[in-house]
């Protein structure tokens, strides 16, 4: 939520704000590279994750 409110505030550029926006997503996409992605490929079967990125797909359509 964090990431979303300060996406927000953006339209009246502030570099500290722009900055701490960077730190945050990429402190969120590490912890999804690094902790979930593998966690999840780990413990979910493969025809459940297949299903997952099928939705996903209609999701993001």
């Amino acid at each position: 939520m964090l990431i979303r409110r300060d996406a927000t505030r953006l339209a009246a550029p502030d570099p500290a704000l722009a900055h701490a926006l960077g730190a945050r997503l990429a402190d969120h996409v590490k912890l999804e590279e690094h902790e979930l992605f593998p966690l999840v490929e780990r413990t979910v079967p493969e025809p459940a994750l297949a299903g997952l990125g099928e939705r996903l797909r209609q999701y993001a359509s």
